[in-house]
């Protein structure tokens, strides 16, 4: 685990490079404070009645770590791998952050 851990603080690295604001983000709409309780534009928030203390690229990883765990690619690797390495061709492709928090969760939905 502390690998895919890796994987992800490089995929920050790359994205703080060109979008730092993305890194400490706390929902699409706003990305230089954590929202108010009433943003719609939070995801992924665990309590409905106070803002994230965590940034959305964080929760969307979290999440699709937690979604993913146990299951494994024909390769054996951890599932995970594969949103992490979509997530970082769309960090090579400079996209925002919303197809950043998409290429992490879009396999969630089937699980």
């Amino acid at each position: 685990e502390d690998e895919l851990d890796d994987i992800f603080e490089d995929l920050m690295a790359k994205v703080e490079q060109y979008n730092p604001g993305a890194i400490d983000a706390y929902s699409i709409s706003d990305t230089s404070r954590p929202p108010s309780t009433g943003d719609n534009a939070t995801i992924l928030q665990t309590d409905e009645t106070s803002p994230p203390s965590i940034p959305l690229l964080q929760r969307a990883y979290n999440y699709a770590k937690t979604a993913h765990r146990g299951q494994c690619r024909k390769s054996g690797e951890p599932y995970i791998t594969h949103p992490l390495g979509v997530a970082d061709i769309i960090a090579d492709m400079k996209l925002d952050l919303p197809s950043l928090v998409t290429a992490l969760l879009h396999d969630t939905v089937e699980d």
